[in-house]
C-alpha cells in the first residue's frame, strides 16, 4: 500500500488475522515440540519438562546419610547446622552427650534412696558381701554395687512342733509315749546371723525345739508331764532351745513356748482316761472330806470352848455361895 492511504476496518481485520493465526500455531508448535521432545526418544535427552534428569537414583551415599544424622542430633542437642559449622556441631554434640550423662547420673543416685521403716533393719551387701546393718531411717547406697535386704526384727513368728506323728510320740522317763503339740513363738534378734550364718534358720528351730523338747519329756515321768508339770515343761524347752540357737547362731530369739495339748497316744488313751478320771476322783474326795473337815472343826471348837466357859462360871458360882 503506498504510504499516506488509510486502511478501512474490513481490510484491516482481514490482514490482521493471519499475523495472529502464525502467532498461534507458531506457539502451539512449539508447545507441540516441547512436549514432545521429553515424551519422545531423542528429543531433549533424558529430562523431565522441568530439566531434571530422569532415572538417576542409584544407592543412597552412605557418608552424606550419616553427615545429615550429624547435623540432625548436633540441632537438637544444641549444635549449629550448616556445611561449615563443625567445629559447633561437635561443641554442640558434646553438649548433648554431657546433658544426657547428667541425667543418667541423677536417676542412678536418686535410684539409691531407700527407707528403714520402724521395726526393720536393713542388711547391705557390697558385691555380694556383707557390710553394714542400717537402722530404721533414710539411707542411701549406690546402685549396682550395694543391695540392701530389709529385715523385720519386730515381727513374732511362730512354728509349731508336733503336726506328723513324728513330732509328736515321744518317750518319757517311765517308759511310756505322749502325744504332744508345741508352739514356738520367736523374731528376728541379729539380721546378719539370720541372712549368711545358717542356710535354713526356720528349719533349725524346728530341730532344735523337737530335740530340747524330747530331752525335757525324756527327764520326766509321763503324770509329770501330762498333768501338773507341763507349765515346767515349756519353761524348760524355751531354755534350752534358745541355747541350741545361739549355738548356732541362727540369729533367732524364742518369745515363748506353748503345750498346747500333752495326751497319750490313740492306743491307750481310754485307759489313760479312766486312770485319769480316777485320779481327779480321788482329788476331788480328798478337797471335800478337806473343806468338811474345816467347816466342822471350827464349830466343834467352839462348842467345846463354850462349855468350857460355862462350866467354870457354874463353878465359881457355887464356890462363892459355899463360901
Amino acid at each position: 500500500m503506498p504510504c499516506g492511504c488509510r486502511r478501512s476496518p474490513i481490510e484491516f481485520g482481514i490482514r490482521a488475522r493471519p499475523a495472529r493465526s502464525h502467532t498461534t500455531s507458531t506457539y502451539q508448535r512449539t508447545s507441540t515440540e516441547s512436549v514432545m521432545a521429553w515424551n519422545e526418544p531423542g528429543g531433549s535427552g533424558d529430562k523431565d519438562p522441568w530439566g531434571n534428569r530422569k532415572n538417576e537414583q542409584g544407592p543412597p551415599d552412605l557418608d552424606e546419610l550419616f553427615k545429615q544424622l550429624q547435623k540432625k542430633f548436633a540441632g537438637l542437642f544444641g549444635g549449629k547446622g550448616g556445611g561449615g559449622a563443625g567445629r559447633g556441631r561437635g561443641r554442640g554434640g558434646g553438649i548433648g552427650l554431657g546433658f544426657i550423662a547428667a541425667i543418667v547420673l541423677v536417676i542412678w543416685a536418686l535410684s539409691g534412696i531407700y527407707i528403714v521403716n520402724t521395726g526393720t533393719k536393713g542388711v547391705v551387701l557390697q558385691f555380694g558381701a556383707f557390710k553394714e546393718i542400717t537402722e530404721p531411717g533414710p539411707h542411701w547406697y549406690p546402685r549396682f554395687i550395694q543391695t540392701v535386704d530389709i529385715v523385720n526384727v519386730d515381727q513374732s513368728r511362730s512354728e509349731r512342733i508336733g503336726t506328723t506323728p513324728s513330732e509328736a510320740l515321744m518317750l518319757t522317763k517311765d517308759e511310756n509315749i505322749v502325744d504332744i503339740l508345741m508352739e514356738v513363738q520367736y523374731k528376728i534378734q541379729d539380721p546378719r546371723n539370720y541372712l549368711f550364718a545358717v542356710r535354713d534358720p526356720v528349719s533349725t528351730l524346728r530341730q532344735a525345739a523337737e530335740s530340747a523338747l524330747r530331752e525335757v519329756v525324756g527327764t520326766s515321768t509321763m503324770d509329770y508331764v501330762l498333768t501338773f508339770g507341763r507349765s515346767d515343761v515349756a519353761d524348760k524347752t524355751e531354755k534350752l532351745t534358745q541355747e541350741i540357737l545361739d549355738r548356732y547362731m541362727t540369729g533367732l530369739l524364742v518369745t515363748q513356748v506353748n503345750l498346747q495339748h500333752t495326751d497319750p497316744p490313740e492306743q491307750v488313751k481310754a485307759a489313760f482316761l479312766d486312770a485319769s478320771s480316777a485320779r481327779e476322783d480321788k482329788v476331788r474326795f480328798i478337797n471335800e472330806a478337806e473343806a468338811y473337815s474345816n467347816d466342822i472343826l471350827p464349830k466343834a471348837r467352839g462348842q467345846a470352848a463354850r462349855l468350857i466357859q460355862e462350866a467354870e462360871a457354874y463353878r465359881a458360882q457355887v464356890v462363892q455361895r459355899a463360901e
